[in-house]
């Protein structure tokens, strides 16, 4: 019987922030919008608006380990107090390599926030 290979995840997670940071590079790159909602959730986030405690632990609110758009939308309005167009949720999902019609699982959701300046929990 072979034994199986141990993973790091660090290493993982560390690759998935990479191709996270790509992606939303060849995005913003393309898309002017994209990069100031992009720019302007960082600086909401590095200025202290955002409370990264509720960006992690608040929007899986089924805790089922993966965030729909309803989930997404929801934490947009609990940070903003607006209901945000469907263009902000369809663009944070791309950022995320995701469709609105699939869910972010929480690992891809981390690695997106990691890009903006917030750490994932344990």
């Amino acid at each position: 019987m072979s034994a199986i290979p141990s993973v790091n995840l660090q290493e993982v997670f560390e690759q998935q922030v990479q191709q996270t940071t790509q992606r939303i590079e060849a995005i913003t790159s393309s898309n002017r919008m994209a990069g100031l909602l992009q720019q302007n959730f960082r600086d909401n986030i590095l200025n202290g608006t955002y409370d990264p405690a509720t960006l992690i632990y608040e929007a899986d609110e089924n805790k089922d380990n993966i965030i729909s758009v309803d989930e997404l939308n929801n934490l947009i309005f609990k940070l903003t107090n607006e209901n945000p167009p469907a263009w902000v949720s369809e663009l944070l999902f791309k950022f995320m390599g995701k469709d609105t019609n699939e869910g972010i699982m929480l690992t891809e959701y981390y690695a997106y926030l990691t890009t903006l300046g917030v750490s994932p929990p344990d």
